[in-house]
C-alpha cells in the first residue's frame, strides 16, 4: 500500500526556512524593516499575493499564490519572476516597469496564456500591481491576484449553450441540422463539430466504441487514415447522442477539444450539455417529421377521398357546366353552408369573368348572384392575383372592400383555383366559407384536389373534342379522296373511249351517243390527263414523305417566304406566331403554296398579315390579305383535291391547295378559308403542344 505524499508546510514556515542568501535578496537578517513587513502582510493575507522584491522582481508569495503556480510550486520561491513565468514576460515587463515608476494598475479578466501543465494555457485573473517603497524609493512590487479562469470559461461556455439552444429551436428538418453541425463556425470550446446518423451515411467504424460503450471518447479526428487532405487529425471527444428509442443511439457527435483548456470536469459537462442539447433536438424533429408524415397521409387521403368522389360523380360527362356542378356538389358536401361559384371569361379577351355555375346558396343573395352573373373586372385582386400565379390562392381573413366585391361582407375566408386545359385558363373554382377564418393544409389540399379533378375531366373532355374534330376531318379526307378516284375514273372514260375508236373504228364503245373522233378534242382530254397524273404523283409524294418533327418557329418559315417572295411591292405585317412541332421541310412547301396563290397576280393583293390564336386546343395561324374577297363556294373548294373535268367551282388561278391541307392534316391539324366579301382569309389549325408551348413562353417578351 502506498503511502500518500505528507502536504507541503504552509508558505508562513517555508518563507522563514528559505535559504534567502542564495538569491539576489540575501540573508533574511540582512533585509530592511519595510521588506520584513510587506511579507508578514503577503503571508497572513488570505488572498492570492506575491511580492516582487529588488530589481530582479524575486518572488515571495503566500498559499493563496502557491495553488496559482500550479506544478511550477515549490521551485518557484525566490526565483526571479522572469525565469518563473517566461511565456507571460512580453505582458508584465511593461507593467512593472510603470509601477516602478510609481503607477498602480488593477485589471480584471485578464488572459494570462501560461504554461503550468506542459501547454501554453488560457488563463484569466483579477490582479491588482502595487508599488512598494522603502526609505521613500521603490523596492519592489505587490501583486493581489484572484484566478478567475473557472468563471470566465463558464461563462463563455454557458453563453454558447445558450445560443446553441437558440439556433437548435429554429432547425425545421434533420437535413437542416446536420448542414448546422457540418458548418458550424469555429468556437473556442468547440473548435469544430461533426455529426454521424444512422439513418443518414451511417457511423464510421473508427466511432464504434462510443456506440456500443455509449460513453464519451477522446481521440483524434478525422482518422489519419482518411484522405482528408490539408486537415491533420485534431483532438476531440466523440459523444453518443440518445435518440427517440432509449436502447439505440442516434449517432455519434464530435466535438473539437481547446488545445489551450484542460479537459477537466467542468469541460466536460460543458461537452455533455452541448450533446444533450442536439439530441434533444433530434428527438424533437423526428417526431415532428412523424407527425408531418401523419398530417401530410391525412391531407393526402381526404384530397384522394374528395377527387375520387368527385372522378365517380362525373363518369364520361363532358360539358364544362355539369362538370363544375358535380365539383360545386362534392366541395358543399364537405363544407355545407360554403358558397361554390364557376367563372368564365366573358368579353372581349377575358377582360371580365362572368359566374356561369352556382351553388343554391347564393340563390338567396340575388345582389351578389347580379354581380357576379354580370361579370367580375379581370383586375380584380383575387381573379388577377390567379390569372397572374396561374395557381390556387388562399385568401385567410376576406375583406370585401379590399378585394373590390360587393355584397361579400359576411365571407371569412375564400379559395380560387384557375382551371387550366392546354396552356389556356378555361375557368375559375372559387368557394368562400363564412365560418373559420383561415384555410388549414387539410382544407387546402382538399380544395387543390377537387380543382385538379375538374382540370382533368375538362382535359378529358378538350381532348375527346378533339378527337372528334380529327375523325370529321379524317372523314372529310376520307370522302374527299372518294370524290377524286370517282371524278378521276370519270375523266378517264371517255379519253379511253375516243382511242378505243380510233385504233378500230368498227368496233362498238358500249358508249352510246359517243361524238365521231375529234382530233382537238382528244388533245384535250391529253392535256387533263396529264394534269390527273401529275396531281396523283404530287400527292403521292405528299403521302410517302416520312415526318421528322421538331420544334418550329413559324415565324422563321414566313420570313423566309417574305426574304425569297421577290414581291417588293407587298408589305408584310408578322404578329406574334407560336412555335409548333412539325416537319420543316413539308410546312416550308405546304406555306409555299399558300403564299403561291395568296401572292398570284390575280389576287393583286398589296398587303400580308400573319397572326395567331389559341382555340380548342390548338394553335392557329391566320393568314389575311387584302385581294379580293372568296365566295362561299370557293372558300369551301379552295383546299380541295381537283380534277379538272369534273369541276362545277371554277379552279381559282393557283388554287387547288390540296398539299396545304393534307400537310396539315398529317400534322394532327387542319386548314380552311373564310368567305368574305373582301380581301382573303386562310387559317391554318396545329395542335397544341404543351413543350412548345412552354419553350415559346421563354422567349417570349416581358411585359
Amino acid at each position: 500500500m502506498t503511502t500518500p505524499p505528507a502536504p507541503a508546510p504552509p508558505m508562513s514556515a517555508r518563507v522563514p526556512a528559505f535559504d534567502w542568501a542564495r538569491t539576489p535578496l540575501g540573508p533574511q537578517g540582512a533585509w530592511p524593516p519595510g521588506l520584513h513587513s510587506v511579507v508578514d502582510l503577503v503571508l497572513s493575507s488570505a488572498f492570492p499575493m506575491i511580492l516582487l522584491w529588488g530589481p530582479d522582481l524575486v518572488q515571495i508569495y503566500n498559499d493563496g499564490y502557491g495553488v496559482i503556480l500550479g506544478p511550477k510550486e515549490p521551485g518557484a520561491l525566490g526565483q526571479p519572476t522572469r525565469e518563473c513565468w517566461p511565456e507571460v514576460w512580453h505582458i508584465n515587463e511593461p507593467i512593472y516597469r510603470q509601477v516602478w515608476q510609481g503607477e498602480t494598475f488593477y485589471f480584471e479578466d485578464q488572459l494570462y496564456p501560461l504554461t503550468r501543465h506542459g501547454f501554453p494555457e488560457e488563463a484569466y485573473f483579477t490582479l491588482c500591481y502595487s508599488p512598494v517603497r522603502q526609505d521613500g524609493e521603490i523596492g519592489g512590487v505587490l501583486v493581489t491576484i484572484t484566478e478567475t479562469t473557472p468563471q470566465v470559461l463558464g461563462a463563455r461556455r454557458l453563453n454558447l449553450l445558450r445560443e446553441h439552444a437558440e439556433t437548435l429551436a429554429q432547425v425545421q428538418s434533420v437535413a437542416e441540422l446536420r448542414r448546422l453541425v457540418q458548418t458550424a463556425p469555429a468556437r473556442p470550446d468547440a473548435p469544430f463539430t461533426a455529426l454521424y446518423l444512422h439513418e443518414a451515411g451511417g457511423v464510421p467504424g473508427e466511432l464504434q466504441a462510443v456506440l456500443d460503450a455509449r460513453q464519451p471518447l477522446v481521440l483524434d479526428w478525422p482518422p489519419r487514415s482518411w484522405p482528408v487532405m490539408g486537415v491533420p487529425p485534431r483532438p476531440a471527444v466523440a459523444l453518443p447522442l440518445d435518440g427517440v428509442d432509449r436502447d439505440r443511439t442516434a449517432g455519434v457527435l464530435v466535438v473539437g477539444l481547446n488545445e489551450q483548456v484542460r479537459l477537466d470536469g467542468a469541460y466536460r459537462d460543458f461537452l455533455g450539455s452541448y450533446a444533450r442539447q442536439l439530441a434533444a433536438a433530434l428527438v424533437r424533429l423526428h417526431s415532428q417529421e412523424q407527425a408531418e408524415l401523419n398530417r401530410r397521409l391525412d391531407e393526402e387521403r381526404a384530397a384522394l377521398a374528395a377527387f375520387t368522389a368527385f372522378t365517380e360523380a362525373v363518369g364520361t360527362q363532358t360539358d364544362a357546366a355539369v362538370l363544375a356542378r358535380q365539383a360545386a356538389e362534392v366541395l358543399l358536401a364537405r363544407y355545407p353552408g360554403s358558397t361554390v361559384v364557376y367563372y368564365e371569361p366573358d368579353g372581349p379577351a377575358g377582360g371580365t369573368w362572368a359566374a356561369r355555375v352556382w351553388s343554391e346558396d347564393l340563390e338567396r343573395q340575388p345582389d351578389l348572384l347580379a354581380l357576379l352573373r354580370a361579370g367580375l373586372p379581370a383586375h380584380t385582386p383575387f381573379i388577377a392575383q390567379v390569372l397572374r400565379g396561374r395557381q390556387a390562392v388562399f385568401t385567410d381573413g376576406w375583406n370585401a372592400e379590399q378585394q373590390q366585391v360587393a355584397h361579400t361582407g359576411g365571407y371569412t375566408r375564400s379559395a380560387n383555383l384557375p382551371v387550366i386545359v392546354g396552356s389556356e385558363v378555361r375557368g375559375l373554382l372559387g368557394m368562400g366559407g363564412r365560418e373559420a377564418q383561415a384555410w388549414t393544409d387539410r382544407d387546402r389540399a382538399l380544395f387543390s384536389a377537387v380543382g385538379r379533378g375538374l382540370t382533368l375531366a375538362l382535359e378529358r373532355a378538350a381532348g375527346v373534342e378533339q378527337l372528334e374534330r380529327q375523325r370529321e376531318r379524317l372523314a372529310d379526307l376520307n370522302a374527299e379522296l372518294g370524290a377524286f378516284i370517282t371524278r378521276t375514273a370519270h375523266s378517264l372514260e371517255r379519253p379511253a373511249a375516243q382511242l378505243d375508236q380510233v385504233l378500230d373504228p368498227g368496233q362498238p364503245t358500249g358508249l352510246d351517243g359517243l361524238p365521231p373522233y375529234d382530233p382537238a378534242e382528244l388533245r384535250d382530254e391529253v392535256t387533263r390527263l396529264r394534269g390527273v397524273a401529275r396531281d396523283l404523283r404530287q400527292l403521292a409524294r405528299l403521302e410517302q414523305h416520312a415526318l421528322t418533327l421538331e420544334p418550329l418557329a413559324v415565324a422563321e418559315l414566313f420570313e423566309e417566304l417574305r426574304d425569297s417572295s421577290g414581291t417588293r411591292n407587298v408589305r408584310w405585317l408578322l404578329g406574334p406566331l407560336p412555335i409548333v412541332r412539325g416537319d420543316r421541310a413539308l410546312l416550308r412547301q405546304a406555306l409555299d403554296v399558300l403564299m403561291t396563290f395568296t401572292l398570284s397576280a390575280t389576287r393583286g393583293a398589296q398587303d400580308v398579315m400573319v397572326s395567331s390564336d389559341e382555340l380548342d386546343g390548338e394553335v392557329r395561324v391566320i393568314v389575311e390579305d387584302d385581294g379580293p374577297g372568296l365566295s362561299g363556294e370557293e372558300a369551301a373548294t379552295l383546299f380541295d383535291l381537283a380534277v379538272r373535268t369534273d369541276q362545277s367551282v371554277p379552279l381559282l388561278a393557283g388554287g387547288g391547295l390540296v398539299q396545304v391541307r393534307r400537310v396539315l392534316a398529317r400534322h394532327g391539324g387542319w386548314a380552311w378559308a373564310e368567305s368574305r366579301s373582301c380581301g382573303g382569309k386562310v387559317v391554318l389549325a396545329f395542335p397544341q403542344d404543351d413543350a412548345t408551348t412552354a419553350l415559346e413562353a421563354l422567349f417570349r417578351p416581358r411585359t
